[in-house]
């Protein structure tokens, strides 16, 4: 996710595919310490970008 953000020149879907790649990863790692809601602070992000994405932003 991370890396595809960073070939776009969109810079919503450069900004929030990096966020959503850094919580997604970091979570992985937290996850036997961390709550289950703190996965959905991931969900804004990962909605922005798909939908950036599908809509043809994609440059």
């Amino acid at each position: 996710m991370i890396s595809s953000a960073q070939t776009t020149n969109n810079k919503v879907i450069k900004i929030c595919g990096v966020l959503a790649g850094v919580l997604l990863a970091g979570y992985s790692f937290v996850c036997p310490f961390a709550p289950e809601w703190m996965l959905m602070l991931n969900t804004p992000f990962m909605l922005v970008w798909m939908f950036m994405i599908v809509r043809g932003k994609y440059e």
